[in-house]
């Protein structure tokens, strides 16, 4: 029994998802079926309701990034992997520590990130997503500019 919580839901929504795939792909011929043809458009509207619940599901759970969902390669369950799963000890501090790190470091980034595109927004008339070049091609094109400037002046001097 799973307890029903943002977890619990998304293992069962999961799991349901995965018993539907191994029975879809199981009978042959599916497609071929005027039945099938006929209720295509609903079966796909459902799939993708569903979907979209699992992708709320999943955001949430990685925002958090306490729990990880593994699935069972000859079966339809999965294995959950957390630090709340080791024993109380040095061991399960510490990877709570790094947790807490590492949720720390991701509301930063994401800080930042929702900073950066505002700022984007507000000082240029058109919506800047990236920079032409990446930022290392740029440090480059930097460092050859000063070793052809600084060749140029011991050549020249």
């Amino acid at each position: 029994m799973v307890r029903h919580t943002q977890l619990g839901g998304e293992l069962i929504l999961r799991t349901e998802m995965r018993i539907i795939k191994a029975e879809y792909y199981s009978i042959e011929g599916i497609q071929e079926w005027d039945v099938y043809k006929k209720h295509l458009p609903s079966i796909v509207a459902h799939l993708a309701a569903i979907d979209a619940a699992l992708k709320r599901y999943k955001a949430h759970r990685i925002e958090r990034g306490l729990h990880y969902l593994v699935p069972m390669v000859n079966s339809i369950s999965f294995c959950i992997l957390s630090p709340l799963n080791d024993p109380p000890g040095p061991r399960r501090e510490e990877a709570f520590k790094k947790w807490r790190l590492q949720r720390r470091r991701r509301k930063a980034v994401a800080a930042a990130g929702l900073l950066a595109v505002n700022q984007a927004e507000v000082t240029s008339p058109r919506k800047v997503t990236s920079w032409p070049l990446p930022f290392c091609t740029m440090w480059y094109f930097t460092y050859l500019a000063s070793v052809t400037v600084l060749s140029f002046m011991i050549i020249f001097m």
